[in-house]
């Protein structure tokens, strides 16, 4: 029981505001005491002025198309690139763009869009001669 007893009586003389403790200076300087809340202060406010310089200036349509159109591609990786240029076109997570296929026959006009007027090819029609 001693022991227990010693044990309680330590974690007392760590806390603060213990009865124990009352005589002894336990306040900080002014400096420190306000370091740490203004630490956390300012690194909120870092955090949240970093969240609004993130926003994606291509989708803004309020800005001119140029100014959209370079900073999605200047946000994208080459590899990311590279991948928009096929016809099955992967999303983009990080950029917020969906998947996409774009593939069509234009001799034909947009033939695998479902219903679609289907034009006669060159080699079709000088065969009807």
């Amino acid at each position: 029981m001693g022991t227990v007893q010693g044990a309680m009586a330590n974690m007392l003389k760590m806390l603060p505001h213990s009865k124990i403790n009352q005589h002894k200076k336990t306040s900080l300087p002014v400096s420190r005491r306000f370091f740490l809340p203004a630490a956390i202060l300012l690194f909120t406010a870092w955090i949240a002025a970093g969240q609004t310089s993130t926003e994606f200036r291509y989708k803004d349509p309020s800005l001119p198309l140029e100014v959209r159109v370079n900073d999605l591609v200047g946000r994208m990786t080459i590899e990311e690139k590279i991948s928009q240029m096929m016809n099955a076109a992967p999303a983009i997570d990080r950029l917020e763009i969906p998947e996409y296929e774009w593939w069509n026959e234009c001799l034909h006009g947009v033939g695998r869009a479902g219903l679609a007027t289907v034009y006669p090819q060159a080699i079709g029609l000088g065969a009807t001669l």
